[in-house]
């Protein structure tokens, strides 16, 4: 894949991973795929604490214009809506959005002012679109900030054509947030 975009390929990236960076119609893109271990607690070694290995794939593509807005914009998960709109810092009043995404951020001005229903409209499309790719028993969640756009697989992924899919519709996404 990094060959065919002519992306720079780093096999060893957080020692339990492989990462490939590159521009792609003018963003600056990676797309990674990791091993994560944690210690869940079990009884499955011999120190009583088992060890579950994780697997993903994160497509990140950058703004071209970063904000300064410390904007942090994350899809609710299936059921943690109700919970988890109590940590909301900025409510938009679009009640369909509110439902979707917990918005997060320094500048409550700005991000409201960023947040035009257009915009609003775009990420939620953005989002039921990566849904819709369920992959397995996982889904392609974005994650947006002043930054950079994230979409992340709760798993490897070994299909090459669906990852330059995945760029290339996150940047068109990004040109319709930076548009307005």
């Amino acid at each position: 894949m990094a060959d065919q975009l002519g992306f720079s390929y780093n096999p060893d990236h957080n020692w339990n991973g492989n990462v490939i960076t590159g521009t792609l119609d003018g963003y600056q893109c990676s797309v990674s795929f990791e091993r994560k271990r944690s210690r869940d607690g079990g009884r499955g070694t011999s120190s009583g604490a088992s060890k579950n290995v994780y697997y993903s794939t994160k497509w990140t593509v950058r703004l071209r214009d970063p904000m300064t807005l410390g904007l942090e914009i994350i899809p609710h998960a299936w059921g943690d809506g109700i919970f988890r709109r109590r940590e909301q810092d900025i409510e938009t009043g679009n009640d369909q959005f509110d439902k979707a995404f917990r918005v997060k951020g320094a500048d409550e001005a700005g991000i409201r002012e960023f947040l035009t229903l257009s915009r609003m409209q775009a990420m939620l499309l953005f989002k039921l679109s990566r849904e819709s790719q369920r992959v397995g028993a996982s889904w392609q969640i974005p994650i947006i900030t002043d930054q950079e756009v994230t979409v992340q697989l709760g798993d490897l992924t070994p299909d090459m054509q669906m990852s330059i899919e995945t760029l290339t519709e996150t940047i068109g996404f990004i040109r319709h947030i930076e548009a307005g």
